[in-house]
């Protein structure tokens, strides 16, 4: 069975990203880099992201950081299929 897999890209800079949460696929994995020089608390960065998500109805967990270092934040989100009536 071959799964295709959504991955989604974020580089972090100086410049506001905005994504339409809703156009997005119901599975996808996201890698968020922070470029050199953006002197943003990358925690902090983290809670934001995490918030657009939580706003978004969207079920994600935290992934550990690959030991290649490509990416600072790892989540992969879940699009909740069950509404709350």
């Amino acid at each position: 069975m071959n799964k295709e897999r959504k991955l989604i890209y974020v580089i972090l800079n100086d410049e506001d990203v905005e994504y339409d949460l809703e156009e997005l696929p119901d599975q996808y994995v996201v890698y968020i880099r922070q470029q050199a020089g953006d002197s943003r608390d990358l925690s902090l960065v983290n809670t934001e992201i995490q918030n657009l998500f939580k706003d978004a109805e969207l079920d994600f967990e935290e992934k550990i950081k690959p030991e290649n270092r490509k990416a600072d934040i790892v989540l992969a989100v879940k699009r909740s299929t069950v509404a709350d009536d």
